[in-house]
């Protein structure tokens, strides 16, 4: 069904990358329904996708959100702060997670994040301080990518603290080519 929503369109997904990330919707749908396997629950399972911008890394996820119904959730990870910094953090994620799915947290628990410019995040460089801020947003982005708990407020004067789960979120980190590469 995937082929047939790509045809017409200009993308230079290959049969495997689609293939890999319908295999990849199946144990997230699985995942969040409960199956297990001898008794074991599953896993989650995070992607990182690599390619070029334009190639349609995207668009195979906006079309298997509207085919299964499941919320994708696209952000430009390159945007983010680490907690402590100005700019939008992870308990600003969670709660933007949480009102995209109309403040149900059960469904929010179960979306699939999409993180693009992974790779703008990731950088080494020079500036000591620079990497300091790269690192303590990735380890903030630990709590999504490995699961956990986040703790956020509906907004800053809330009284009442929200908790996300996210050990059922599963995480894409995009990453496109250096031009080096």
């Amino acid at each position: 069904e995937i082929s047939a929503c790509l045809v017409g369109s200009e993308m230079c997904i290959r049969d495997r990358a689609k293939r890999d990330c319908v295999r990849l919707v199946k144990h997230h749908i699985e995942l969040n329904f409960g199956k297990t396997v001898n008794g074991v629950k599953l896993r989650k399972k995070n992607a990182l996708i690599h390619g070029p911008s334009g190639c349609g890394k995207t668009e195979i996820w906006r079309q298997l959100s509207e085919i299964t119904g499941i919320p994708v959730i696209i952000v430009d990870a390159s945007s983010l702060s680490p907690t402590g910094y100005k700019g939008k953090n992870t308990d600003e994620l969670a709660r933007d997670i949480w009102l995209r799915c109309g403040k149900d947290i059960e469904k929010a628990g179960s979306v699939i994040l999409v993180l693009d410019e992974w790779d703008k995040i990731g950088g080494n460089d020079p500036d000591s301080t620079v990497r300091r801020f790269r690192q303590s947003l990735i380890n903030d982005l630990l709590t999504f990518i490995e699961g956990g708990l986040v703790p956020f407020k509906e907004n800053q004067i809330s009284p009442d603290t929200h908790y996300l789960d996210t050990h059922n979120i599963t995480c894409l980190l995009y990453t496109s080519p250096s031009p080096r590469d």
